[in-house]
């Protein structure tokens, strides 16, 4: 009887471990099938003067992707809109958002110089404060 309760304790055991492992396979490709996978960045800004800088580096970043081939995504960028005091509206001096769409993963051993010179510009202009994956669909 005690080797039967071992045994399935065991088999309990094993059967979280595998729930475990499989849940921990789960990425956001994967788990948005059928969607259009979007990841939303709020960056802010060192400093006012940097958003230049920063449009440059979504620039060169798209830049990258078009450079090798790949097409099917989407990267906007713009300020983040603020609700001043009196109830009007103003672009924010220190925050960027992005938005990405159906951006593919990119293995460590594709990335290459000029995908290091767009991550260190993004770096040296901005620090990410809020990132968000999302799975959108239209309405049914």
């Amino acid at each position: 009887m005690r080797r039967h309760l071992l045994m399935a304790g065991a088999i309990v055991s094993l059967g979280f471990a595998t729930a475990g492992q499989a849940l921990a396979a789960e990425t956001p490709e994967t788990l948005c099938k059928g969607g259009q996978l979007v990841q939303v960045r709020v960056n802010t800004l060192k400093g006012a003067d940097k958003a230049a800088a920063y449009d440059t580096a979504a620039s060169n970043h798209i830049g990258w992707y078009r450079s090798k081939g790949i097409t099917q995504n989407r990267l906007l960028v713009g300020p983040v809109l603020v609700r001043n005091a009196d109830g009007s509206w103003s672009n924010s001096a220190n925050e960027r958002v992005s938005i990405h769409m159906n951006a593919p993963r990119v293995p460590a051993d594709k990335r290459d110089a000029a995908w290091d010179a767009y991550v260190s510009a993004y770096r040296a202009t901005s620090d990410i404060s809020t990132e968000k994956f999302a799975c959108v669909r239209e309405p049914k």
